[in-house]
């Protein structure tokens, strides 16, 4: 049954949530190749969301990751950092916590990082942000749903915000399990809904 989002997601008390749209993720020197890759068709529904957020007053937070030169005080745990690797030459910290141009960065945009860990809402400030913001709803979007997006939704909920999910603005590896966790884990919890959805309760 189709749920009515307009007053769950009303400007005054939503902002949206992204994680990890970087260049070290999702760029063409990615760490995770075959993850981004596989997400990357998620770009142009995330860069179409945060232009009607900006447009109507929704604050737009950028999470990203922002390991040190010497990877000293952060983990995303043994397993994943043994799956990363680089297509070409290495980033600096700031080269791979860049927003993708094609997203890009408003001046009324906020970005937040962390050192480790899976998402974006855990260890890099973000909540607090929120909460002195006066949000009440969040809009998730980014990579992964496997893990980064999934992890966003429960914390989020854990400290008392509702959440949403911007299915096509989220991407998981591979695509078909992306769609199982929305179906199996984040529809029990939260409202799944394309951006086109959301742009719709903003008109």
């Amino acid at each position: 049954m189709a749920i009515d989002i307009t007053e769950l997601v009303a400007p005054q008390h939503t902002a949206i949530v992204i994680n990890e749209c970087q260049v070290g993720i999702l760029g063409e020197h990615s760490v995770l190749p075959a993850i981004a890759e596989a997400t990357r068709w998620i770009v142009p529904n995330v860069a179409r969301l945060v232009l009607a957020a900006r447009s109507h007053g929704v604050d737009v937070v950028h999470a990203v990751a922002r390991p040190r030169a010497d990877g000293r005080g952060g983990r995303t745990g043994g397993v994943v950092s043994r799956h990363t690797q680089s297509a070409g030459p290495a980033l600096s910290p700031d080269e791979f916590s860049a927003v993708l141009p094609e997203i890009g960065v408003a001046p009324s945009d906020f970005v937040v990082s962390r050192l480790g860990g899976m998402g974006g809402l855990s260890g890099s400030g973000a909540v607090s942000t929120l909460r002195a913001l006066g949000v009440r709803t969040v809009i998730l979007a980014g990579v992964t749903l496997n893990a980064g997006v999934l992890s966003m939704m429960m914390t989020a909920i854990d400290e008392g915000f509702d959440a949403v999910v911007a299915s096509d603005a989220s991407g998981g590896f591979p695509r078909s399990y992306g769609e199982e966790v929305l179906v199996k884990s984040v529809r029990p919890f939260a409202p799944v809904v394309t951006v086109d959805q959301i742009v719709a309760a903003w008109a």
